[in-house]
Formats: C-alpha cells, structure tokens, sequence
C-alpha cells in the first residue's frame, strides 16, 4: 500500500518535484512487532524566515501523526497488520515556497483509510506564513477551475460520484464547510494540486483524489 500510494501521488506532481533548498529528511518509527507506525518529515535548513516558519509548520502538521503513534501500541495493541504512515515528499523547496505533501495508510483493524497532508508556505506582503488558498488565488476562481477540470476530465485522477450526481458544484466547494479541500493543496513548479480527502465530496470506496492545475508563483 506504501508504494502505490507514494507512486499514485508523485504521478499527481507529474515529476516536477523541486527543491533547492538542503534539508533532511527525519523519520520517527514506532513499529512494533505486528504494527507498522513510521512517519517521516523534512528539516530544511538555513536561517530564513521562511525556512524557519515551514520547519515549525512542518512539525505542527504531523505532530498528531506522531503522538499517536507513540501511544498507538497502548489504545489498540499490537495487532497484526496494524499500520499508521504517514510518507513525506517534497513538491517544492526553494527562496519563494516550500510544500510538502504527506501520503499514508491507517489501518486499525476495520477502520483503513488514506492518509494525505498537505503544507504550503511562502512570503507574502514581505512576511513568511503558512499559505492558504485565498492569499494566492481567488477561491471562487479555484473552485470554478475545479469544476471545469471534472467537467474535461483533464488533471484529475477521477471524477467523483456527488459531481456526476450534480451535488458537487462551485456553491458547494465555496462552502464554508467544505473549505479543507481548497486548503488542502501544494504547490510544485508547474501545478497547484489539491487532494480531495477520503469522504470529502465523495464515497469512502472511492479513495482520495487530486485535481491538478497549472499553476506559476
């Protein structure tokens, strides 16, 4: 399941993964016996702020993954084929963005899901943050872009159920409840990707998914 999710979502970065900035990457493995539990995370490194804010960022997104490994063992035991992961790959690093999309398994004995992070930062007006979508581009156009790559069936690996039922429209993305999926994004050099979650405008059969736009920052 790890190889073909992380194939599955280097395939969505159409090889453009990008990095000039030096970083390593950590890796924290809590596996047991019959329990795979492994995350793993890049430290970049440097003195910029931007480095400095996407180090902490990083570590904030996947702390959860973390702790609950470390306790995993305790709450389910260690069952066979248990296994919580959580990949890091880098879509971008350099002086303007850093992005990092995690993909993963959670397996808990009944309950198996994908697991997909993303994290994104850049410097915007002078000052280094976390991105979110509306301080690179306009939600409604993003949204608008979404639909129409469903509609051509063009940078997407599937077109989920609730748009071919009509139930997934621009009103609906815009949402304010549906918002995780225009944060949910990274950034390489050629692409904005967003990652639609396991029951995010969907079915759980249906996995999770991307929608790939050309995108240039």
């Amino acid at each position: 399941m790890k190889k073909l999710l992380i194939a599955i979502f280097i395939l969505s970065l159409c090889g453009t993964l990008f990095a000039t900035t030096p970083y390593s990457m950590k890796k924290v493995d809590n596996s047991g016996k019959n329990a795979t539990l492994v995350v793993t995370y890049p430290v970049f490194q440097g003195k910029s702020e931007l480095i400095k804010v996407a180090n902490k960022g990083i570590y904030d997104t996947i702390k959860y993954q973390i702790d609950r490994n470390k306790t995993f063992i305790e709450e389910y035991g260690d069952g066979e084929g248990y296994i919580n992961t959580s990949y890091a790959i880098i879509a971008r690093a350099d002086n303007k963005i850093i992005s990092v999309l995690w993909v993963g398994d959670w397996n808990a004995g009944g309950v198996h899901n994908d697991i997909i992070y993303t994290a994104t930062f850049g410097v915007i007006n002078g000052k280094a943050k976390r991105l979110k979508i509306n301080d690179i581009y306009s939600p409604e156009k993003a949204a608008e872009d979404i639909i129409n790559a469903f509609k051509t069936n063009k940078g997407v690996s599937s077109i989920p159920q609730q748009y071919q039922d009509g139930e997934l429209t621009v009103d609906a993305i815009l949402n304010e409840e549906n918002q995780e999926l225009l944060n949910s994004f990274i950034i390489s050099d050629k692409y904005i990707t967003f990652y639609r979650k396991e029951y995010e405008f969907g079915y759980g059969y249906e996995g999770a998914s991307f929608i790939k736009l050309p995108f240039k920052i």
